[in-house]
């Protein structure tokens, strides 16, 4: 029987064998640690939350071929870093995109062709919001459309302030990924030769 006692070793080799208890148990005990580890290097709650997330779902998927050599808990926090790590690679990636879009939108001087751009933009953003389950875009555009607090959100929709945060990081990460595709589409159309 698997307790909150239960040693590492022994809640890793049920894990391994597929029990959905043992890693309960092991994410219970070390998600806030690996919150800490992710907030502590990119500074915000729901994007160490969705890093932290990932690291478990990844664990999960990999939990057969998994050849941990050290500690749980060391292995875990070397997975989480590295998680962190590529999080800031592929942040600063985007920075040099969008840092390389607005030299590019300074150089055209056709007020015209940006606007049509930003029109796009602004088009494939609201598709994609409105793609996202009715709680979540509700949430979502109390949030980053009309400026509310998670704490006013929590309120007006009489859900908790946990919940609100929850709809939040489920949103980005949708929207992340579903504008991505756009992004590389709108590179490819600046930097072409025309």
């Amino acid at each position: 029987m698997i307790s909150k006692d239960t040693c590492d070793e022994d809640l890793l080799c049920l894990f391994q064998q597929g029990s959905e208890a043992a890693f309960e148990v092991l994410y219970n005990r070390y998600w806030e640690r690996m919150l800490t580890i992710a907030y502590y290097r990119i500074g915000c709650v729901e994007t160490a939350k969705g890093l932290v997330q990932d690291v478990f779902a990844n664990l999960w998927q990999r939990r057969e071929q998994l050849a941990i050599k050290t500690t749980f808990v060391i292995y875990l926090s070397s997975a989480m870093r590295y998680a962190v790590l590529d999080h800031i690679r592929s942040q600063v990636v985007q920075e040099k995109y969008v840092a390389a879009i607005k030299k590019a939108a300074q150089q055209v001087d056709d007020t015209t062709l940006e606007s049509i751009e930003y029109r796009e933009l602004t088009q494939v953003l609201n598709q994609e919001i409105g793609k996202l389950p009715a709680k979540c875009q509700t949430v979502f555009r109390l949030s980053r459309v009309d400026h509310h607090s998670n704490q006013e959100i929590a309120k007006q929709l009489n859900i908790s302030p946990k919940t609100v945060e929850n709809h939040l990081t489920k949103a980005l990460k949708i929207l992340r990924i579903s504008l991505q595709e756009f992004m590389v589409f709108l590179l490819s159309i600046i930097f072409l030769p025309h």
